[in-house]
C-alpha cells in the first residue's frame, strides 16, 4: 500500500504540466439514473435524467470563454420530490502551463413539485492548477433565488465552496471526485448542503464518444430535519476537438455541479 502510494505521487510529481494552447473543444452528454432519498421516514427511490453540454472558445492564445449548460429532472413518488432545473453559465478564465484562473457566473431556472417556480443567480471566482496528469481545481461562488409570485420554497440565499481533483490514468480514462459545500439563508431558517460526487469516464480509442458513471451523494442538515440521497448515474459523452485529457488542458475545462434536488424537502 505504502509503494502504490509513493508511486502515484512519484508520476504526479514528474509528469509534465501539459496545458496546451487553447482551443475549440467542448463535449456534450446524457445521462440516466436513480436517486434514493432517505430520512427519518423512511426511503423513497426516484428515476433521474440529465444532460450536459460546454465548449471553450479561445479569445486569444490564453484568454478563454466557455459556455456551459446542462439540465436535470428527477420524479418523486410524491408531488414534492419532483424536481427540474437547468442552469447556463459563462466562465471566463485566463490559462498557462502551470494552471488556469477566472470568473463564473450564470442562471438556473428551477421547478419544485410541478407547481413552485425560482430564478437562482451564481456568480463567483474559480481557479485550477495542473500537476502533471492530476489537475485540481477550486470554486467559491455566492448564489441568490427569488420564487416567483413568491413561492418561498425557492427563495435564498447563500454560498458555496467546492474542490475537485481530476486524474487522467490515460488521455482518454479520467477519474474525479469532488465535494461541495453550500450554505443557505431558507425563509424557515439556515440549512448546509454536502455534496460528494465520484466520476469514472472512458473515451473509446479513435472514436469521440465516452462511457461514464457517477455516484452522488447529498447530506442537508436544516434542523429539525436532517436527510441525505444517493444517487447513480450512467451515460455517454460526445467529444469534439480533442480527447478528455486535451479538453482538460486546452478546453472546456471549467464545470459546475448541478443543484441538489433534495435540499428543497426540509422546508416542505
Amino acid at each position: 500500500m505504502r509503494f502504490a502510494v509513493s508511486a502515484l505521487l512519484l508520476a504526479v510529481a514528474v509528469t509534465p504540466a501539459m496545458a496546451g494552447p487553447s482551443k475549440i473543444i467542448g463535449y456534450g452528454d446524457v445521462g440516466a439514473g436513480g436517486q434514493t432519498l432517505s430520512d427519518s421516514n423512511g426511503n423513497w427511490g426516484m428515476p433521474r435524467f440529465a444532460g450536459d453540454a460546454a465548449v471553450n472558445i479561445p479569445i486569444s492564445e490564453r484568454f478563454n470563454l466557455e459556455f456551459e449548460a446542462w439540465g436535470d429532472t428527477q420524479y418523486g413518488q410524491y408531488y414534492y420530490f419532483g424536481h427540474a432545473a437547468a442552469g447556463t453559465f459563462v466562465h471566463a478564465y485566463a490559462r498557462s502551463e502551470a494552471g488556469s484562473f477566472g470568473a463564473f457566473g450564470g442562471y438556473t431556472n428551477l421547478e419544485f413539485g410541478g407547481y413552485e417556480h425560482g430564478d437562482m443567480f451564481t456568480g463567483g471566482v474559480e481557479g485550477q492548477g495542473y500537476f502533471g496528469n492530476l489537475t485540481l481545481y477550486g470554486q467559491v461562488a455566492g448564489l441568490t433565488s427569488k420564487g416567483r409570485e413568491n413561492d418561498i420554497l425557492l427563495t435564498f440565499n447563500g454560498w458555496l465552496a467546492r474542490g475537485t481533483a481530476r486524474y487522467f490514468a490515460t488521455p482518454d480514462t479520467r477519474l474525479q471526485f469532488d465535494a461541495q459545500w453550500m450554505s443557505l439563508s431558507l425563509p424557515t431558517g439556515h440549512g448546509d448542503v454536502l455534496s460528494l460526487v465520484g466520476t469514472a469516464e472512458h473515451r473509446f480509442a479513435a472514436t469521440p464518444f465516452s462511457a461514464f458513471v457517477s455516484g452522488r451523494w447529498d447530506r442537508v442538515s436544516h434542523d429539525p430535519f436532517n436527510f441525505s440521497a444517493a444517487q447513480v448515474t450512467f451515460g455517454a459523452r460526445f467529444y469534439f476537438g480533442g480527447n478528455a485529457f486535451e479538453n482538460d488542458r486546452s478546453g472546456a475545462t471549467m464545470d459546475t455541479l448541478p443543484m441538489p434536488a433534495l435540499w428543497l424537502r426540509p422546508i416542505t
